[in-house]
């Protein structure tokens, strides 16, 4: 199992996180990723931390990301997301899978991987 490394970082704490990135936004999500293009992790599906900032830098401007970036990285294991795709199809339950064909921040072959652990899963897009 892969540990979710950003669990315990204080920016992850409600109204702290928040108060944060309203008030220095992305300087402090994207400091020193710019020229990176290295993968952040192992999963062949990310993206390079330099394409990242990229295609994430343009949504900041949108009321409503901060909050939608903090949600998921409290909520979502960014570090496997074939882990939990796993779990799901564990749960072997009635599943529902939207996905869209051109998200610029998950790209859509993420959902084969997606299909590969949850099999039973109806996938729209």
């Amino acid at each position: 199992m892969i540990e979710n490394p950003t669990k315990d970082w204080w920016i992850m704490k409600p109204l702290i996180g928040e108060w944060f990135l309203n008030v220095f936004g992305s300087r402090l999500v994207f400091q020193g990723n710019e020229d990176n293009n290295d993968p952040p992790r192992e999963d062949p599906l990310a993206l390079s931390k330099k394409d990242f900032v990229k295609k994430a830098s343009l949504q900041m401007q949108y009321k409503g990301f901060i909050h939608a970036l903090l949600s998921t990285a409290r909520n979502f294991n960014l570090f496997s997301a074939q882990e939990m795709f796993a779990e799901v199809g564990q749960l072997n339950k009635p599943t529902l899978t939207i996905w869209g064909t051109d998200d610029g921040v998950v790209p859509f072959r993420g959902s084969e991987e997606l299909m590969l652990h949850i099999p039973h899963s109806e996938l729209l897009f």
